[in-house]
């Protein structure tokens, strides 16, 4: 069933999408004023397209890993682990995609008010602007720490006060990486760990080690390390 939920996500989205477009057209006149709106189904629908092949990609890249694993390796109490840290560019594109909607829902406002610059534009636009200048003021201050213990997430909040997340290998439910389009020519990617948490919307929220080098190797590393651990667990 895990494996079909990515089509029949994208099948109910064509499906709604659909009904949309349909309502869009006896609606047709009153529309037709409005190039931006009409756009929002094809915009919908690129959007169902990219999810879907984000979580085939997954898919494959699991599968991948599996029939490749790592050695099996086991960190002693006095190994130093692996240290990382987010390569800049890749760290500040992978937390701009929140800063792009708050731009086109600034642009989408102006549009729908006719050139009227509203306070919700102002609001959009500033809060935009911050994150992306937030994003690249901390990014020399995320670390990444692996060890016998877990996984070390040294992070910057919103408010620019330090965060430390320590994710024992016990609570990895699953590992997916990825590797966008603009971390490719850097060749960096990012894991994003299933730990069991659920954001307000029940949907999985991940933690993130973004733009590391040799992602896939890593992701290993961890899945292996995840393993034993569970192994051990089994012994006791």
């Amino acid at each position: 069933m895990k494996t079909l939920k990515p089509y029949l996500e994208f099948v109910l989205t064509v499906v709604l999408t659909a009904g949309l477009v349909a309502g869009m057209y006896y609606l047709g006149d009153e529309l037709e004023s409005d190039g931006l709106l009409t756009i929002v189904p094809f915009l919908i629908i690129a959007g169902a397209v990219y999810k879907f092949v984000t979580k085939l990609k997954d898919q494959q890249n699991k599968k991948a890993r599996a029939n490749a694993p790592a050695q099996a390796l086991k960190f002693n109490t006095d190994d130093p682990g692996i240290k990382l840290k987010p390569d800049k560019v890749a760290y500040v594109l992978r937390n701009s995609y929140l800063s792009i909607v708050l731009f086109g829902f600034a642009i989408f406002i102006d549009s729908v008010a006719q050139g009227f610059i509203s306070v919700y534009t102002f609001i959009c636009v500033g809060v935009g602007f911050y994150l992306l200048i937030h994003n690249v003021l901390v990014c020399d201050k995320i670390r990444y720490h692996i060890d016998h213990v877990g996984i070390e997430i040294r992070d910057v909040s919103f408010s620019f006060r330090p965060k430390i997340t320590v994710i024992p290998y016990n609570s990895i439910r699953e590992l997916i990486a990825r590797q966008a389009l603009y971390e490719a020519p850097m060749d960096v990617g990012t894991l994003l760990l299933d730990t069991g948490e659920k954001d307000d919307d029940g949907d999985v929220s991940y933690q993130r080690i973004i733009g590391i080098p040799n992602h896939e190797a890593i992701a290993r590393i961890i899945e292996a390390q995840a393993a034993h651990e569970a192994a051990s667990q089994l012994k006791d």
